[in-house]
């Protein structure tokens, strides 16, 4: 059964003391006596029912971000990007970095990133894999003041699948 299909009763935030590792703990139905542990890259204030309405967009929008040179920002792990590989012209913040990251006094941030610190007010879209640490990326964000970020929901994964097409479109 898939995670995002479990019947969750209970979450529990537990921090292990290293590198920000969060454990979120889920009591699942209806096999109440037993647990479920996930490892995701965390902050503690997250919450597991997320009020939030972050807008999520599809590949046509997406595209038209990039063209648009909206800051896209891809919060997967950097060994991810070097070995599954990157969007072009995304910038990467891994997603256990993004709450103390847009905390960072500008030049900091600029320092540690290579880019400049966006505005709060300024159009950010996030990426991932699959859309779902990115779209955490987006509460966090939007928790820290950010009012117009948006997830691409179908992250790498979907680019990849558009990359295919367009191999075989050509051949």
């Amino acid at each position: 059964m898939a995670f995002s299909h479990l019947q969750l009763t209970k979450c529990v935030l537990q921090k292990i003391a290293f590198q920000q590792v969060m454990i979120v703990s889920v009591k699942v139905l209806p096999y109440a006596s037993q647990f479920t542990s996930r490892n995701i890259m965390s902050t503690p204030t997250l919450l597991c029912n997320s009020s939030l309405n972050i807008p999520q967009i599809k590949m046509y929008d997406f595209e038209k971000h990039l063209k648009n040179k909206t800051v896209v920002i891809d919060v997967r792990e950097p060994h991810e990007l070097q070995q599954i590989g990157q969007i072009p012209d995304t910038f990467n913040i891994p997603l256990g970095e993004v709450d103390q990251a847009f905390q960072l006094p500008a030049d900091v941030f600029e320092r540690k990133y290579n880019f400049s610190k966006p505005a709060p007010d300024q159009s950010l879209v996030l990426t991932c894999r699959s859309g779902r640490r990115s779209n955490i990326a987006c509460e966090i964000l939007t928790k820290l003041g950010y009012d117009n970020v948006m997830n691409f929901s179908e992250g790498w994964l979907g680019w990849e699948e558009k990359l295919k097409q367009q191999q075989q479109q050509t051949q």
